[in-house]
């Protein structure tokens, strides 16, 4: 778990956009457009861990199977799976919210499972969870879907060699993919909410 500032995190997930609008030599977005209003909380957002997004998969297929959710392309399911999977997210970081140190069931839960997590507390901030609406051009696949709206989760992640990234959440084969290549590929950001 790392904590960056909204600016850097906001980066992650428009600088991809905006370069592709350059690659693409198209006229740069007018001032109107703002993809995220100032309105958080706090100005700390926490990056994921590669492993935590391994875990968070493995849960979502867990959870897929004891409630019989089974998403499929154009049945509007997205936002409720997205919803459901970013409300795990929020509720799995209330211990580490706000001063002092983390419950010891929580830590002692985490080193049952061999996971590392800080046993202090980190303050104010925001997790680096987003539900993004995004426009997919016909062609361009994302979780299956090939054409028109959808709704996915995203999230910020630092990997292994401590890189920083946007990644989205592949519904059908419970995978991550990077929010770069999907935007390099086609798929436009129409909105993210944190």
């Amino acid at each position: 778990m790392k904590l960056i500032s909204n600016t850097e995190a906001d980066w992650l997930i428009i600088g991809p956009v905006l370069q592709k609008r350059a690659d693409d030599k198209l006229p740069p977005f007018g001032p109107e457009w703002k993809v995220f209003p100032n309105m958080r909380a706090s100005g700390n957002v926490l990056l994921f861990s590669s492993g935590y997004m391994v875990k968070l998969a493995q849960w979502w297929s867990k959870w897929k199977a004891a409630t019989g959710f089974e998403y499929k392309p154009g049945s509007a399911m997205c936002e409720s799976g997205t919803k459901v999977l970013l409300g795990h997210i929020h509720e799995s970081l209330l211990p580490f919210r706000g001063e002092g140190r983390v419950p010891q069931e929580t830590i002692d839960a985490a080193r049952g499972e061999g996971v590392s997590i800080p046993e202090s507390r980190l303050g104010d901030f925001t997790p680096g969870a987003y539900e993004i609406r995004v426009r997919i051009p016909r062609g361009v696949s994302l979780n299956g879907v090939t054409d028109g709206g959808h709704s996915t989760p995203l999230l910020l992640t630092e990997e292994p060699d401590g890189r920083q990234t946007a990644q989205v959440f592949e519904w059908q084969n419970e995978r991550w993919r990077d929010w770069e290549d999907a935007v390099k590929d086609g798929v436009e950001l129409v909105d993210a909410i944190d």
